[in-house]
């Protein structure tokens, strides 16, 4: 009884740590490939899209670079030290 005990309670810690531990957010993500596409052509027979409901994307302001030891934008903040 006691060594399915210590199985089942190895079993659960493993999977617990497997849970833990920082992200590197620095592999560049899917969406960050993305380009700006062509704008639609309407054929002759429909109506002109109406230029002023475009979806205008901003340029991003610029940032300076994150370091690499940074954990990801949304990870949750540490709590217990403060940077004076």
């Amino acid at each position: 009884m006691n060594l399915i005990r210590l199985i089942l309670l190895t079993l659960m810690l493993t999977a617990l740590s497997a849970c833990g531990g920082t992200q590197s957010c620095h592999k560049p993500q899917l969406y960050q490939s993305a380009q700006q596409g062509e704008r639609i052509e309407v054929p002759e027979d429909l109506d002109e899209l109406q230029v002023r409901k475009e979806l205008k994307i901003p340029e991003p302001s610029p940032r300076p670079p994150r370091a690499e030891d940074d954990t990801c934008m949304d990870a949750p903040p540490t709590f217990g030290s403060r940077a004076d």
